[in-house]
């Protein structure tokens, strides 16, 4: 069952056309990875996505209803996001940041329960980032920054999560963490992930459908073994590219020229 519809969105900068004509669905516990250059529309997508913009044409459907119809808490309930980065202007705790992800579904002047503590550390001691509770989020480096903001997603809880560029800050340890805790909620919780993500490698080992974008058009959408070659990939980011089996197996992806 698709849970997104993105039905032919096309969206303007002023005069400048970003995105396309842009269309595709996703399923429930599927990982949807968006693979293009920078400057080409991903993280406009996303934003399309979560209805923070509101494209020209198009129309994006969580469980058939338009997410630009939704009420700010109704978008909230069914999305939550990771994004590239974030400060905050108040000296919050990791702790205070990841409770905040249930203001839509709580009153927001009331107290957090010591069971919502609870349920916060678990989830931080699975990305073993418990030692942060109670650190500032602005003093935080930015790759553990990017860990507790993966927290407040999980914590938040919804149907759908959009994750731009989740391992950018990441040592390569921390990319594979994030990258199986997002594998694991995905997959045990049947929810959606739509991730927007630079490296081919991840994206052949963790996702289930792939989405090319170039110049903001749709340039091929599939399954990883099947657009996940030479071709695609080079055509892709204009540069050529070898797709190779190790000798265990294991295909990976190799830039070669520039």
């Amino acid at each position: 069952m698709d849970i997104l519809n993105v039905n032919g969105i096309s969206f303007y900068y002023g005069e400048t056309q970003i995105l396309k004509n842009i269309s595709f669905s996703v399923g429930e516990g599927k990982i949807c990875c968006i693979l293009g250059q920078n400057g080409t529309g991903k993280t406009t997508l996303l934003k399309c996505i979560q209805g923070i913009l509101q494209p020209k044409k198009g129309e994006v459907l969580i469980k058939g209803k338009s997410v630009y119809e939704m009420k700010c808490k109704q978008v909230a309930r069914n999305i939550s996001v990771v994004p590239q980065q974030m400060s905050v202007v108040f000296p919050y705790t990791v702790l205070d940041i990841v409770l905040m992800a249930k203001v839509s579904r709580t009153n927001f002047l009331g107290a957090p329960k010591k069971k919502d503590e609870n349920d916060v550390i678990k989830i931080l001691n699975s990305l073993k980032i418990s030692h942060l509770c109670h650190k500032r989020f602005n003093e935080l480096s930015g790759g553990e920054r990017q860990m507790v903001l993966m927290a407040r997603a999980i914590y938040q809880d919804t149907p759908i999560v959009l994750l731009d560029e989740p391992t950018s800050h990441l040592d390569y340890k921390n990319q594979i963490v994030i990258m199986e805790m997002i594998k694991h909620v995905v997959k045990t919780k049947k929810i959606t992930a739509i991730i927007n993500i630079h490296d081919p490698n991840l994206a052949l080992n963790y996702c289930d459908d792939i989405i090319m974008i170039k110049n903001g058009c749709l340039l091929m959408k599939g399954n990883p073994e099947d657009i996940i070659c030479e071709r695609y990939l080079s055509n892709l980011y204009d540069m050529s590219i070898t797709v190779d089996k190790t000798r265990a197996g294991k295909t990976v992806v190799v830039p070669w020229s520039a």
